[in-house]
């Protein structure tokens, strides 16, 4: 019996959504899946080729406190997680014969989760996606050594969005805008703390719930990486110059569509690490273009959580946790 459960019934219009960084799995984020090494050992091999190291024996490790000091590392968490959610894709194809990327009228992530869109749709190889997140990881833990930054997930009702949203935007703190019901904050952690207190002083927020995050991701201070991943890009093999066809990629720096150009959406999602997600401009776009349902990949629930608190579409989680 698998451990992914299949999808009852795909949609006529659906899309597919990829988590990203916040969430690490205690017992490591393949180790529900090790009966398939056999099947996923091409996989796991390009994965170690890939980072230079064996890689995937952190996948697989079952002890939460190594697993807790090795993926608090940003550079070690953004490969895992792409790996990972990709790994359950392919798996699903393997066992229920369905290409669920490729039956999809778009594809998604929240954050890092863009950059797993972009691999399911072709964009970038799974190898080329590796490397630029690892990248990525170690840029920002060298531009901030410290854990000076911190990431709060602030809970709020609907009725006050509005309000909160100016505040935090004004602050200079505000890092997605997950739904009507959630924002994340993000920047300097006395900053954020202090903007937190204020807020639930002011019975604007129900609770702000600390991330395992200490890099400033989605922020303007993050400007000098752009630049470097651009030419870590620029090196890659020819890759296609436009996908004009289904599956579309929803930008998180636009909230939409941008078209079918390669680089265009690529150097999106780059451009993406200094700027507030938009995931519910994501989602209300969506539900525009006749999306009916929306499948979240794992690992992890956070996006699935999102997405069904949002109330828009039928969603269903594919991972071993389901």
């Amino acid at each position: 019996m698998s451990l992914i459960k299949e999808v009852p019934r795909l949609a006529a219009k659906y899309a597919v959504a990829c988590p990203g960084q916040g969430y690490i799995r205690p017992q490591g984020y393949l180790t529900p899946y090790k009966q398939y090494k056999k099947e996923i050992s091409p996989i796991l091999e390009e994965i170690d080729e890939s980072l230079g190291f064996k890689f995937t024996d952190h996948l697989f490790e079952e002890n939460p406190d190594t697993n807790n000091v090795f993926f608090r590392h940003t550079s070690n968490a953004q490969p895992a997680i792409v790996a990972t959610t990709y790994v359950i894709h392919q798996l699903y194809e393997q066992i229920y014969g369905v290409n669920l990327a490729k039956g999809a009228s778009f594809l998604l992530g929240h954050s890092l989760g863009e950059y797993s869109a972009l691999l399911l749709k072709g964009s970038l190889t799974f190898s080329q996606v590796l490397q630029l997140v690892r990248k990525r990881g170690e840029l920002m833990e060298k531009m901030f050594p410290s854990e000076e930054y911190g990431m709060y997930a602030v809970n709020l009702r609907p009725a006050n969005f509005e309000k909160v949203l100016e505040i935090v935007q004004g602050l200079g703190v505000l890092a997605n805008i997950n739904g009507k019901f959630q924002l994340t904050l993000l920047g300097p952690l006395d900053s954020v703390e202090e903007s937190i207190k204020d807020l639930t002083n002011q019975k604007l927020i129900i609770k702000g719930v600390k991330l395992p995050v200490t890099i400033p991701f989605h922020s303007s201070v993050l400007a000098p990486i752009e630049s470097h991943l651009l030419d870590l890009v620029n090196l890659f093999p020819k890759f296609p110059e436009a996908l004009p066809d289904p599956p579309y990629i929803v930008s998180n720096l636009a909230g939409h569509t941008l078209g079918p150009d390669t680089l265009t959406e690529i150097g999106s999602t780059i451009a993406a690490n200094l700027k507030p997600v938009q995931w519910l401009a994501s989602l209300e776009n969506l539900l525009r273009d006749g999306v009916t349902q929306v499948l979240c990949l794992g690992p992890g629930k956070p996006v699935h959580g999102l997405v069904l608190k949002s109330g828009l579409f039928e969603t269903f989680y594919v991972d071993a946790d389901a």
